[in-house]
């Protein structure tokens, strides 16, 4: 049986093919609870492993589950040109200086580039209380899990070339998005947000920042910002949050005050997808400089009909990508082939030093030095 924790469409999935004279079995559940952040994910597992639809699952001797994203981060470390016999040493002890908890990860990485100088290694970690909660979760129901995998990479690995062709998708769900790059079936980063087609076709606000959906903390970081330039705060959240905004207001848009009814629910929809579309425009800048050198021409929408046609009606004119729909919806995800991901095998452990009492205790000290 597959297991699908869908955090776009907040629906676990259950599938399962026939096999011989048994009948195919393909079952969502809505879950009670967002699936996208690590507490609310085990609240709606909590939920959903108590319901009858979990039982069949004890019966199946082999179950694959594709867990969401929030678990799973990429990163870049340039290396001396070095053997393979001597890299994994100088890689891993530059991982555990820049991750003090690095035995609290799962680890994959490889060479992604190699120069006359230097080398860029990619990896791919996951954070191993957030996969093995899940886990715990399932196994705690009498749930046998075999294999796993997260959601990014179970759908792009089957609906891309096994080439080195790098290429982009976006995945927008009523309450949440992602942007993720891949090349061939491996994928390189994944970015995470909390805008999703609600927020992005809001008719009712002003969307005044495409990175923080609240308009609040967009405010309090312009206040923030106005103030450090005397006071010199260092930047951070707490300091953010605690700053108020009472004395900044941003002059609103002359159309806001001009334009009503229907008028006004169209503009406010362009304005929420151009701030959305400027922030994937921002990434993809980003992954066109060092390290990474990779144009981004075309980006594959995943999302539903009503949020697509939307996109293309409204950004066609000014962004200098194509938009493709892909022609899969989220609904055939839970029918895709899946095999089990070797990052959620591999991880750097802590070594352990060892001592030899025997020799320390019949150690001499030595005659002492003359004065």
């Amino acid at each position: 049986m597959k297991i699908v924790l869908n955090p776009f469409t907040n629906k676990i999935g259950l599938y399962k093919a026939a096999i011989k004279k048994e009948e195919p079995v393909s079952i969502e559940i809505e879950a009670k609870f967002p699936l996208n952040t690590p507490a609310s994910c085990m609240h709606a597992l909590d939920e959903f492993l108590q319901s009858e639809s979990a039982e069949m699952l004890k019966k199946e001797k082999t179950n694959l589950l594709i867990i969401p994203d929030y678990p799973v981060a990429f990163g870049t470390f340039s290396l001396p040109v070095l053997s393979r016999f001597k890299i994994h040493d100088v890689f891993e002890t530059r991982f555990k200086s820049c991750y003090p908890s690095f035995e609290n990860y799962y680890l994959k990485y490889r060479e992604y580039h190699r120069g006359d100088e230097e080398s860029l290694y990619f990896y791919a970690f996951a954070k191993k209380i957030d996969v093995t909660s899940i886990l715990s979760a399932f196994k705690k129901a009498g749930i046998h899990i075999t294999s796993t995998d997260y959601f990014a990479h179970h759908v792009t690995s089957n609906l891309e070339k096994k080439d080195n062709y790098p290429t982009c998708f976006l995945f927008v769900g009523q309450s949440c998005s992602e942007f993720v790059l891949c090349k061939g079936a491996e994928v390189l980063s994944m970015v995470m947000s909390n805008q999703g087609e609600k927020a992005i076709l809001n008719t009712s606000d002003y969307v005044q920042s495409p990175y923080f959906n609240d308009n609040v903390r967009v405010k309090k970081y312009s206040a923030f910002m106005k103030e450090s330039l005397i006071t010199k705060k260092e930047l951070n959240d707490a300091s953010i949050e605690s700053t108020p905004i009472s004395d900044l207001e941003h002059p609103k848009p002359r159309a806001l005050r001009m334009l009503k009814g229907q008028a006004l629910e169209v503009y406010l929809v362009k304005n929420g997808i151009k701030k959305y579309l400027s922030f994937v425009g921002d990434l993809i800048n980003y992954f066109s400089l060092d390290p990474w050198f990779i144009p981004i021409s075309e980006i594959k929408v995943f999302s539903t009909d009503n949020f697509y046609n939307q996109l293309i009606e409204h950004a066609s004119d000014y962004v200098p990508f194509v938009l493709e729909r892909v022609p899969k919806s989220f609904d055939d995800i839970i029918s895709l082939p899946g095999k089990n991901n070797s990052l959620f095998r591999k991880s750097i452990k802590k070594e352990r030093r060892t001592i030899d009492w025997s020799k320390f205790f019949s150690m001499s000290i030595g005659p002492k030095k003359k004065a």
